[in-house]
């Protein structure tokens, strides 16, 4: 796990992927998937990097207020 020390806060779910990834971490009880901390943290990492590559200014400009009813419009 990665931590730098100017970090505000700890990463809980990296830690536990790292020292107990096959334990679980969620259940999603919609679809009764399990989810495990390391499966958890790969999504999130993933999550992540697409933010931050570029996929957090296309959200933004697709969640901006101008948009809103083109969104709700939208089936």
């Amino acid at each position: 796990m990665r931590r730098n020390q100017t970090d505000p806060v700890f990463d809980w779910l990296a830690y536990h992927a790292e020292f107990d990834p096959g334990r679980l971490a969620a259940v999603d009880l919609a679809t009764q998937r399990w989810l495990t901390y390391g499966e958890f943290n790969d999504r999130a990492t993933r999550l992540a990097t697409a933010l931050r590559e570029g996929l957090a200014s296309q959200l933004a400009t697709a969640l901006a207020p101008r948009f809103a009813p083109y969104l709700e419009a939208t089936p």
